[in-house]
């Protein structure tokens, strides 16, 4: 059973996707592509945290990284990258240019036959020590020409040579380590032909499995999708990216899939700043109004709630929560706008089986304080609720 992972190491492909929405020249792509400002985040990424990983995902099973670069890939790179599979036998170096056969047949030439699982990972994305562990199951004779999906993982905002945000996430079909499943026989290998991960189940079948979470995709401010745009404008980007998605809870969890983060994933948790808490109130009376006192000017607001009622009714709009600011306001995203003035800016919140759970975050277009919220019990077959919790961050 063979394990094949590859990252495409600020790989130079002419006429990419990146360089035709880019607009750039050659030279110009070029050099955007290999400036220290771009290269530094994901060559510290790569080599501190992401290849570490990998070494402790390893194991026992036959895993080999390729890890393929241009051969205009600047010389201190170059350095890195050998000193890097010096340390980690793992890594197999391929310069693409001047290696004209396919790595994963120099890597499995004159090896017994068996499965073979490939993986792509980009150099500024991670994967969790169970990542293996958990694709060996689909490694499979069964399963080949297949692709394996693992859905569930983290968002993680990468600032200042640390991860400062960790958030949940399942997605559809996610390029972090979708795997493809061929077999190795009598020196032939093979494998089913590479997709776009967006529409991968309309080329070849698919294994789901979001069962745990299995990559973590960083988010950072040099990424190519960002180059684009003012350092302020990508900061409020990526901000608001971040708030469609609840924050990781389980520090146990966090550490046990990443430990080389351990540090940066005890301080989130520790850090952790709320605009406004209220807890275990109970409320039996339809409209309910709560002042916020200390409020402070904010353009992106996310809102943590549990609420328990005593009839176990399904309702899409049990209870309504508004929201009110210091001054008129537009919302880009996340509240609607009531005609009634004395609702203002609101969002229903669902019920099943007696509890209202979840987080919802909202976007404006500028800076407001909130003031007060308020929370109506809108279906009226509720009589009363208890709010065990409603963080505002």
């Amino acid at each position: 059973m063979y394990f094949i992972g590859q990252t495409r190491f600020s790989l130079y492909i002419p006429k990419s996707v990146a360089w035709n929405v880019s607009n750039f020249t050659e030279e110009e792509y070029i050099t955007h592509l290999f400036s220290d400002e771009r290269m530094a985040v994901r060559a510290k990424i790569f080599a501190e945290i992401s290849v570490p990983l990998m070494a402790k995902m390893k194991k026992d099973f036959n895993y080999h990284h390729i890890v393929s670069y241009s051969s205009i890939l600047p010389a201190k790179w170059k350095a890195m990258l050998c000193e890097l599979a010096k340390k980690y036998p793992f890594l197999y170096l391929c310069e693409v240019d001047s290696h004209k056969e396919n790595p994963i047949y120099s890597i499995l030439k004159d090896k017994p036959n068996g499965p073979v699982a490939f993986f792509r990972l980009d150099d500024d994305d991670l994967l969790t020590v169970d990542y293996l562990s958990n694709l060996e199951k689909y490694n499979a004779p069964a399963y080949k020409n297949m692709a394996v999906s693992f859905g569930k993982g983290i968002i993680g905002l990468y600032e200042n040579n640390n991860y400062t945000d960790f958030r949940d996430v399942v997605q559809k079909y996610p390029s972090m380590g979708q795997a493809y499943i061929g077999y190795w026989q009598d020196n032939s290998l093979e494998l089913p032909p590479f997709y776009s991960h967006h529409d991968l189940d309309q080329n070849i079948p698919v294994i789901v499995d979001s069962i745990n979470i299995m990559y973590l995709q960083t988010y950072h401010k040099q990424q190519d999708t960002n180059y684009r745009f003012s350092k302020d404008t990508q900061s409020n980007l990526m901000m608001a990216e971040l708030a469609k998605y609840p924050r990781s809870k389980t520090t146990t969890k966090l550490e046990n899939y990443f430990p080389i983060l351990k540090e940066n994933i005890e301080y989130f948790f520790e850090k952790k700043e709320s605009y406004f808490k209220l807890k275990d109130k109970n409320i039996a009376q339809r409209n309910n109004v709560y002042p916020i006192e200390k409020g402070y000017k904010k353009d992106i607001f996310e809102c943590e709630y549990t609420i328990e009622l005593p009839e176990k009714f399904v309702s899409p709009k049990a209870i309504l929560i508004s929201f009110s600011f210091d001054k008129d306001v537009e919302v880009s995203s996340g509240l609607i706008f009531s005609s009634y003035k004395n609702i203002g800016w609101f969002k229903y919140l669902s019920t099943a089986n007696g509890v209202a759970s979840g987080m919802l975050s909202f976007i404006l277009k500028e800076p407001a304080k909130i003031t007060r919220i308020e929370i109506t019990l809108w279906d009226e077959r509720f009589k009363s609720a208890f709010i065990k919790d409603i963080t505002i961050l």
